[in-house]
């Protein structure tokens, strides 16, 4: 996996907070994808419960334990994925998890601003999402939104969001006001990369095209987990899970 001028692509995603990748699956890769994630979602819909998936309208809208696929724990320890890994996080990385947000079209579920640290709770933020577009992405059908430059502003304020999927919004959205708004067009087989500190959601699909996204998430390699930190997001979600019930 080579990228022309990596060095302008690394200065894009520390001053936007996310960069684009066009063709990071070529059509071969993105249909084995695509068959990969239909089938492990197939083969543990039984199994799933709980905080590892969510429905809207009887059909699956997120997935938040893809990392117990092997083929995508493959993936993730592959030699072409460390290397552009590492060219971001400036050290070798960790995977710490994969997700599907599968959108299903006319129903897909809105994902209030947030920021994903305010979950993975890592000591110094030296984290990032791959988020692999399966299919088409946009406005129309709740595309991915970031505030460009909201990476620089450091961990901020959360509540509960009471948001299947995002648990977790801005306590202070307001102030997003002051950021560049932006929505990247992609083709299926186009990624993201986004630092774990960037305002970012996506607006609810109610087009006739799903918009699934595969997510895969990495830290740093010396980058710790901050027990204070995880204590308060699992108190938070264990009380909107119960209301939930």
């Amino acid at each position: 996996m080579e990228w022309n001028n990596p060095d302008e692509l690394v200065e894009k995603y520390c001053d936007n907070g996310f960069v684009k990748l066009e063709s990071f699956l070529n059509n071969v890769e993105l249909e084995r994808a695509r068959k990969e994630v239909d089938t492990f979602v197939e083969n543990n819909a039984k199994e799933l419960q709980g905080r590892d998936v969510n429905y809207v309208d009887g059909e699956i809208n997120s997935v938040h334990c893809l990392h117990k696929s092997k083929w995508v724990s493959d993936i993730q320890k592959t030699d072409s994925i460390r290397k552009l890994v590492s060219l971001f996080l400036n050290e070798a990385g960790e995977a710490r998890g994969a997700e599907l947000f599968a959108k299903p079209a006319f129903s897909g579920l809105a994902s209030p601003m947030h920021q994903d640290n305010y979950y993975w709770c890592i000591d110094n933020a030296n984290a990032l999402t791959i988020w692999i577009a399966l299919d088409d992405a946009n406005e129309e059908n709740g595309g991915v939104y970031y505030y460009k430059g909201t990476n620089k502003l450091g961990l901020l304020e959360h509540k509960p969001s009471y948001a299947l999927g995002s648990s977790q919004t801005l306590k202070h959205p307001e102030g997003m006001e002051y950021f560049e708004k932006v929505i990247p067009i992609l083709k299926a087989g186009d990624c993201l990369i986004h630092h774990s500190l960037i305002v970012h959601g996506s607006n609810a699909n109610t087009s006739a095209n799903s918009r699934r996204g595969w997510t895969m998430q990495f830290k740093g390699e010396a980058s710790k987990y901050d027990s204070f930190m995880q204590e308060r997001y699992k108190q938070s979600l264990d009380e909107q899970i119960k209301q939930r019930t």
